[in-house]
């Protein structure tokens, strides 16, 4: 299992406000090997575009997060930012909060930004996060946190008009990551018979020997 799955309260929809959906997102352990730590200034300039902007909101949402290897977390100090810019792309961002008060990046999503992260590496983590911030190419970015209410509810109490609101909703629909409706692999491929090849139980992904499970062909481990 690559995936952390988040239930969050539909909070996109305020008939179903009380009922949770999954979203599925890419461990980057799997990815990158890792899980990189946020500078404390990407969270200081979010939370002042939180109380500037009224398309940068939070709201209290997340009910539980299963990890690849459906550990339960505690939910107290796990965030999820979901947002669009201007160009209609969605970015969805796992974060846990460590004991000394920092950030993790745990997962993304949805495919479009897994695929991004796994073509340019560790690379591609200050342009998205610098680009979360721009307030000028966000549509908008909501910071959910755990547990919570709708939405809908806290965009109309920030006094954004139904139009608008409309808008949010139906980027939301757009964005298929919900309910486990995407299941992007990044696996290599056997290059004798082209099945996807696994790692091996127990090892880490990336430092795993890999072997294809139709024709038993191997990819050494690295050293």
């Amino acid at each position: 299992m690559y995936y952390f799955k988040v239930s969050l309260f539909n909070t996109w929809n305020p008939r179903d406000v009380k009922i949770s959906s999954d979203v599925n997102l890419l461990s980057l352990k799997y990815i990158l090997g890792k899980f990189p730590k946020i500078e404390n200034k990407f969270f200081e300039d979010l939370k002042e575009n939180i109380k500037k902007k009224p398309h940068y909101f939070s709201q209290d949402s997340i009910k539980r997060v299963v990890g690849p290897e459906k550990e339960e977390y505690d939910i107290s100090n796990w965030f999820f930012l979901w947002g669009f810019d201007f160009k209609k792309r969605g970015y969805q961002l796992l974060i846990q909060i460590d004991k000394e008060g920092k950030g993790i990046l745990a997962a993304i999503g949805p495919m479009e930004l897994a695929s991004f992260f796994d073509r340019m590496k560790l690379n591609s983590i200050l342009p998205t996060l610098s680009l979360i911030n721009s307030t000028d190419k966000m549509k908008f970015v909501v910071f959910l946190k755990p547990r919570g209410d709708s939405i809908i509810k806290g965009l109309e109490m920030k006094g954004i008009e139904k139009g608008k609101i409309q808008q949010v909703m139906d980027y939301w629909k757009t964005l298929k990551n919900v309910d486990g409706q995407w299941f992007p692999t990044f696996k290599p491929r056997c290059p004798i018979c082209g099945s996807l090849i696994e790692g091996l139980h127990g090892y880490e992904i990336g430092f795993a020997p890999l072997i294809c499970p139709k024709c038993g062909y191997e990819i050494k481990k690295k050293s």
